[in-house]
C-alpha cells in the first residue's frame, strides 16, 4: 500500500490576538494539563487593513500593505521580504487576493480580540484574504523558507528595575505598555506568546529578586508548570538617565543563550531581544525549499485503534511540511510503520513533532530486521 507524496499545507486554528483574560485561562489550562505544545497560528493568508476611500489606488495600496504583513507572518521574518522577487510581488499583490469584503475596525479588533475588548473605531477596513496556493508558490519559487503554522510557544518573563531602586514584575496591570507591544510583536510576527500567571506558586517560585538573578535552574523550575517549547526571561534596568540597560536569557531545545539589552526606547529595546528570539525559531523550523537534503527513517506509532484513527495520523504527517514523503510499510495490529523521506535532517523533523500533543515519543525501542538501517522514530499516538 502506497502512500502518495503530501505538500505542505497550513491549518488555521489559533487567533493571535491575546487580550489579558484569555491569557489566564490558557494558561489555566497549560497549569493543569502539565503537558508541553505549540500553538497553530491562525488567519496567516489574511490581513484587514484600513482605508480612507474606495479608489482603486486606494485599494492596491491596501492589497500591497496587506500581502506585507502577509509575508511576514508566514516566513516569521522581515528581512525576508526585501528579496526582489518579493518586492515586485507586492507591486501587482491584487493578482494574490482570494476574497475581500469591507468593515470597521471596531468589529475587525472585536472579532480578532478577547473577552471584554471594547474599542470606538469606526474607520473602514479592507479585509482581504489571500491565495494559499498563490502565496505559498510565490515563496516556494523563491526559495524563501516558510514557517509552519504550528509554531513552538514562548513564555515571557520579565522584571524591571525603576531608577529609585524599585522591582517589579512585567504585569498587565503595572506595564500594559509593555504586555501591549508583545502582542503587537506576536501578531505581527505570528509567534504565540504565553505569559505566567504570577499567583502564588509563581511568585514562590520566582519572585522579582529571584528573576533578576536570571537563574537558570531556577527559571526552568517556575517555567515547567507552563509546558512552553521555549522560555524568554530578562531583567531590565531604568537608570536615572533614562537608559534601559539589561540581560535577556533564551531557553530553547535544552541550550541557554545570554545577550545584553542596551537601548533609550522600550519599543526598539524589546524588539531586539524578540527578534533574535524570532530568529533562532524560524531557522530552526522554517521550510527551507533550497534545501535538497533529505534523509530516510522508519517511523512507528503504535496506539492506533480503528479507521477513524489511522486517517486521523494521516492527516496529521499531511500537516508535517518536513515530510517529502511517507509510505506505509507494514501494519500489525494498532501499530504501524512507515518509511519517510525527510526534506531536512531527523533532529529538525523530531522537535517538529515534539511541538505536538498528538505523538508522544517512546524511547528505548527495539528494532526489526525489516526497518534496515533507518534511523527508528517510535511513537505512540495520543489524540
Amino acid at each position: 500500500m502506497r502512500v502518495s507524496m503530501y505538500k505542505i499545507s497550513f491549518r488555521r486554528i489559533f487567533s493571535l490576538r491575546l487580550a489579558m483574560q484569555r491569557v489566564l485561562i490558557f494558561c489555566c489550562l497549560l497549569v493543569l494539563s502539565g503537558q508541553s505544545f505549540s500553538l497553530q497560528v491562525e488567519g496567516l493568508f489574511s490581513e484587514s487593513i484600513v482605508i480612507l476611500n474606495d479608489s482603486e489606488s486606494e485599494r492596491s495600496r491596501a492589497y500591497s500593505e496587506a500581502l506585507r504583513a502577509v509575508l511576514i507572518k508566514l516566513t516569521g521574518s522581515e528581512d525576508a521580504i526585501r528579496a526582489p522577487v518579493l518586492l515586485r510581488a507586492l507591486e501587482s499583490a491584487g493578482e494574490y487576493v482570494d476574497a475581500v469584503s469591507y468593515g470597521t475596525e471596531a468589529e475587525t479588533l472585536r472579532d480578532s480580540a478577547s473577552l471584554g475588548f471594547k474599542s470606538e473605531s469606526n474607520q473602514r477596513v479592507l479585509n482581504i484574504n489571500f491565495s494559499r496556493v498563490l502565496v505559498e508558490t510565490l515563496l516556494l519559487d523563491a526559495g524563501i523558507p516558510i514557517f509552519d503554522s504550528n509554531r513552538p510557544s514562548v513564555l515571557l518573563w520579565m522584571v524591571v528595575q525603576e531608577p529609585n531602586g524599585e522591582r517589579n514584575l512585567i504585569t498587565p496591570e503595572l506595564y500594559p505598555n509593555f504586555i501591549s507591544h508583545f502582542e503587537s510583536f506576536s501578531k505581527k510576527r505570528g509567534i504565540p506568546f504565553i505569559y505566567p500567571l504570577f499567583d502564588f506558586e509563581d511568585q514562590k517560585a520566582l519572585n522579582e529578586d529571584k528573576l533578576w538573578g536570571l537563574d537558570a535552574v531556577t527559571i526552568e523550575g517556575a517555567s515547567e508548570r507552563y509546558g512552553p517549547d521555549s522560555v524568554l526571561a530578562g531583567r531590565l534596568q531604568i537608570t536615572p538617565s533614562a537608559d534601559l540597560v539589561g540581560l535577556w536569557r533564551f531557553f530553547f531545545q535544552n541550550s541557554v543563550q545570554s545577550f545584553d539589552g542596551l537601548d533609550t526606547e522600550i519599543e526598539s529595546y524589546l524588539d531586539a531581544a524578540l527578534n533574535r528570539v524570532t530568529t533562532e525559531l524560524v531557522s530552526y523550523f522554517a521550510i527551507n525549499p533550497l534545501n535538497n537534503d533529505f534523509s530516510l527513517a522508519t517511523l512507528r506509532v503504535d496506539g492506533i485503534a480503528n479507521l477513524e484513527g489511522y486517517s486521523s495520523l494521516l492527516d496529521y504527517l499531511n500537516t508535517l511540511g518536513l515530510l517529502n514523503n511517507f509510505v506505509l510499510s507494514e501494519m500489525e495490529g494498532g501499530r504501524l510503520e512507515f518509511r519517510v523521506e525527510i526534506g531536512g535532517d531527523l533532529e529538525q523533523l523530531v522537535g517538529l513533532i515534539a511541538l505536538d500533543r498528538d505523538l508522544k515519543i517512546i524511547e528505548n525501542s527495539e528494532r526489526s530486521f525489516s526497518q534496515g538501517d533507518f534511523p527508528l522514530l517510535h511513537y505512540r499516538w495520543t489524540r
